[in-house]
């Protein structure tokens, strides 16, 4: 039977309890465009999600902790079916109970769908369903993904599995994960607007259908703001003033992509206006349409500013 409340699991089966857990993601610059081979530039944050799962040989059920989502929740077991179905297994095979504890907002922008494909690959892996190799798990989650967005680059996936100050750059399908030279104070900030990473890929779709002439130009543009946050970033013997300036750059480029797509909403642009009246530069975050608002700042705002604009830092800010 499955249920979604807490139960009592009477002599759990000894050593076959496991614990994993996910980051969620930040991309800087290179959604959407990055399906079509540009390069994009992704990082993970603190904030994650966590699987516990209790092996018993009878019973079956779920727990719900953290942040919740009425959808998300209805939609795992079938996620949890297909997922055991590419290994050849089905639910009956993985009696127990699973323990889903979840920080990440659903629908912010910030790879909720991937932490959770992330976590289910590295219990599968712990589990012996797949391999336990890294790049074993990332491919693994990876498949997975695509049940939520239809079409998937891998970047979200990547990004959740990068370590703390360092990024994640993909191009042409091809990875690398390399250490932050500058660690900008880059900020996260909700815009108030669900967001759905699947729609915002078929709306980019359709507009380039309609926008034939300049839909590669866009994607280019896009291109180009990925190159200049990777030479702010990485690049050595530049001044803070000069990274800066280059980011400032990159973060325009990218809204333009944004806003030519048609992925921002009045209310995000609203949201956007008052955090430009404090001092930053923004751009969006994942899909569009909604989700979270990446701002970029000159210097640490005070703490009143940042409660304000309910900022979350990307990278250490010490």
């Amino acid at each position: 039977m499955l249920v979604k409340e807490r139960i009592a699991v009477e002599n759990p089966a000894i050593n076959l309890n496991h614990s994993v857990q996910s980051r969620a993601k930040c991309i800087l610059t290179g959604a959407h465009s990055v399906l079509r081979g540009k390069l994009a530039i992704a990082c993970s944050i603190p904030t994650h999600l966590k699987i516990q799962h209790q092996a018993h040989q009878h019973q079956y059920g779920v727990i719900y902790r953290g942040l919740r989502h009425h959808e998300a929740e209805k939609n795992f077991i079938p996620f949890l079916s297909y997922a055991l179905k590419l290994c050849k297994k089905k639910l009956q095979d993985f009696p127990g109970i699973l323990t889903l504890t979840n920080q990440i907002p659903i629908g912010s922008g910030l790879g909720s769908s991937a932490a959770l494909c992330g976590a289910v690959a590295q219990l599968f892996a712990l589990k012996g369903l797949i391999s336990s190799s890294n790049s074993g798990i990332i491919t693994f989650a990876h498949k997975l993904e695509h049940y939520f967005h239809g079409k998937s680059s891998g970047l979200d996936v990547l990004a959740s599995h990068t370590p703390p100050g360092k990024i994640r750059l993909l191009e042409k399908n091809q990875h690398q994960q390399h250490s932050i030279l500058w660690h900008p104070y880059i900020a996260l900030s909700p815009s108030g607007i669900e967001a759905n990473t699947k729609k915002a890929i078929q709306t980019v779709e359709t507009w380039r259908q309609k926008n034939i002439h300049c839909a590669n130009e866009v994607d280019q543009i896009m291109h180009n703001s990925s190159l200049l946050c990777q030479r702010a970033l990485l690049e050595k013997n530049l001044d803070r003033t000069s990274r800066f300036a280059i980011l400032q750059q990159s973060f325009a480029q990218s809204r333009y992509c944004y806003q030519q797509w048609g992925l921002i909403p009045q209310k995000v642009t609203e949201v956007e206006n008052r955090l430009t009246i404090s001092g930053a530069f923004t751009t969006l975050t994942g899909g569009g349409l909604g989700g979270y608002i990446i701002s970029l700042w000159p210097s640490m705002p005070d703490t009143s500013t940042q409660k304000n604009h309910h900022l979350t830092w990307v990278f250490p800010t010490t």
